[in-house]
């Protein structure tokens, strides 16, 4: 016998005294037993010591403050030092360690996108929505982040496809779970960087959260090309401004800024005294 009918019968016993029915409580005490057994099911093929950080995170897809991370495959134990204190969500975190890590805390774990389809054939986008469903599901994830970021002319209709395959992607997961969460990559600025021509207000109606990334800001150089920042406090602040401009609300933006830097030692090496690097 499941745990739950073992617990039914005892509200029936409890509720039925002297032939007394209490519709009520016998009402409150079944959803007190029905929460109970599905708290304690196990959950099939949960890799976690615990059957609940199998379990996706629920409440809204987005925080209220996010401080949305990527985890870097290189270090495959690097979860164990993150500050799960602060952090909400960690990107291509596919790994069952990781997952099972971040849900202890209360952590989002999400998928990275398969590779994208930009098609108008609405049968394929929800061929490919399903796919993502189901790999969130079977990896016990909680959304996935697109990040495609070839270069698209002014104009092209394959911009279009992108935001629709988002769109069809986010109610799909929606469907299946309201705290499924969606994000989209783009880049530090609306403005064509590196011919990322895209429809960023669509984008951003699609998904849950853009995740701007502000880092290696300089693939863009109109005049000499001298070592600075990775990604200067001026540009960051007319990035942003520029998605506030066509209508992007700041909550739904989510700041990646670079923890790391780049030194070229072969210019170095090779530099003579007059030489502006």
């Amino acid at each position: 016998m499941s745990l739950y009918r073992i617990l039914l019968t005892i509200c029936a016993w409890l509720c039925f005294g002297l032939g007394q029915a209490h519709p009520r409580r016998f009402q409150k005490l079944k959803q007190s037993a029905k929460d109970l057994a599905d708290h304690q099911a196990p959950v099939a093929g949960c890799p976690c010591s615990n059957p609940d950080w199998c379990k996706p995170i629920s409440g809204a897809p987005v925080r209220n403050k996010e401080v949305f991370g990527f985890h870097n495959g290189n270090s495959p134990k690097g979860y164990e030092t993150f500050n799960w204190t602060h952090v909400t969500t960690i990107a291509w975190a596919g790994e069952p360690d990781i997952m099972c890590a971040a849900h202890s805390h209360g952590v989002r774990v999400i998928l990275s996108s398969p590779g994208v389809i930009l098609t108008n054939n609405a049968t394929m986008r929800a061929i490919y929505a399903n796919n993502v469903v189901a790999k969130v599901q079977e990896s016990f994830a909680d959304g996935v982040t697109f990040d495609y970021e070839s270069p698209l002319a002014a104009g092209d209709v394959r911009s279009s496809y992108y935001a629709a395959l988002i769109s069809d992607t986010r109610d799909a997961l929606h469907k299946a779970n309201p705290s499924y969460q969606i994000s989209t990559c783009v880049a530090w600025s609306p403005d064509s960087i590196d011919g990322r021509n895209y429809p960023m207000k669509a984008l951003a109606d699609a998904s849950d959260l853009l995740y701007v990334m502000d880092y290696d800001t300089r693939s863009q150089v109109f005049d000499a090309c001298l070592a600075s920042a990775n990604a200067p406090y001026f540009g960051m602040i007319k990035g942003l401004q520029r998605y506030f401009d066509i209508g992007i609300s700041p909550s739904q933006l989510v700041l990646g800024v670079p923890w790391y830097g780049k030194f070229d030692g072969v210019a170095f090496n090779n530099a003579q005294p007059h030489v502006r690097l």
